[in-house]
């Protein structure tokens, strides 16, 4: 698998993320933990971004993948609540149909 001793941050982010959207909706919650280790919370529970500066490592194209892989996990695991917050705090749809 991944090395995480031998990959920056943002190569193991996007690494992971194309690791997750290759196992399809095979192994949700696991799929899932991965993503969340790639996020921080931040001003309580409501508040969601990449973690260990990755805002700034990787492209928006990039940052979109994974915040639309993290949507469609939470989706696939029916954690309609959670989907709620993030798209709200995210500003998920703005990424989708403004590119």
């Amino acid at each position: 698998m991944i090395n995480r001793n031998l990959a920056d941050a943002s190569s193991l982010a996007v690494a992971t993320n194309n690791l997750i959207a290759l196992r399809g909706t095979k192994d949700t919650s696991d799929s899932l933990r991965k993503l969340d280790r790639l996020m921080e919370k931040t001003g309580g529970a409501r508040q969601c971004q990449l973690a260990n500066g990755l805002n700034f490592k990787l492209s928006q194209r990039q940052k979109e993948a994974i915040y639309s892989n993290h949507l469609l996990l939470l989706l696939q695991a029916n954690k309609l609540d959670q989907v709620r917050n993030f798209s709200s705090t995210r500003h998920f749809f703005v990424y989708l149909f403004n590119n």
